[in-house]
């Protein structure tokens, strides 16, 4: 398994908003079957103030991307909290 993390900018600006984003990816390696087995995924989202603005929207689009991933037979819980 790799697992790799990357950072949105490599600097900050001192008078800017403090706002660096975070990107993992793990990936596994070629397994011996040919079929992986479904997964049971929850997926935890904060709708409180904090989130607003481009927050959301960047855990909307994640939510997406982890949605279109999934197979027949995967399961996923989503939990809305705020």
């Amino acid at each position: 398994m790799t697992l790799s993390a990357a950072l949105s900018g490599s600097h900050l600006l001192q008078d800017g908003d403090g706002e660096v984003f975070l990107d993992i990816s793990m990936r596994a390696g070629q397994g011996k079957t040919k079929k992986r087995v479904p997964l049971s995924v929850a997926l935890v989202v904060d709708r409180s103030g904090s989130m607003a603005g481009p927050k959301l929207g960047h855990a909307k689009a994640a939510a997406r991307k982890l949605i279109t991933s999934l197979r027949d037979g995967d399961r996923l819980a989503i939990i809305s909290y705020g």
